[in-house]
């Protein structure tokens, strides 16, 4: 197996990695070790995929945003 070194983690990082490990009763490289492996495995979304999804959702006519609608959700504390 490979060694690599990881340099200038920042230590808030850091520190989420080692209380992620000792939830999941692994090592600190065990947890990076699987936190890599997920990211890699992880199906990767195209942008035309979300891009259509996208125009699908904004041209329905169940939803109508407008200056109304979006002062509302934005008032209610919706970005």
């Amino acid at each position: 197996m490979a060694t690599i070194t990881i340099k200038n983690i920042p230590d808030s990082v850091h520190g989420a990695l080692k209380e992620r490990a000792l939830r999941n009763g692994r090592s600190l490289n065990g947890e990076v070790v699987s936190c890599l492996q997920s990211m890699v495995a992880a199906p990767q979304m195209e942008v035309t995929k979300v891009l259509e999804s996208v125009d699908k959702i904004r041209l329905c006519d169940a939803v109508q945003l407008d200056a109304k609608l979006l002062e509302k959700a934005l008032s209610e504390g919706r970005p």
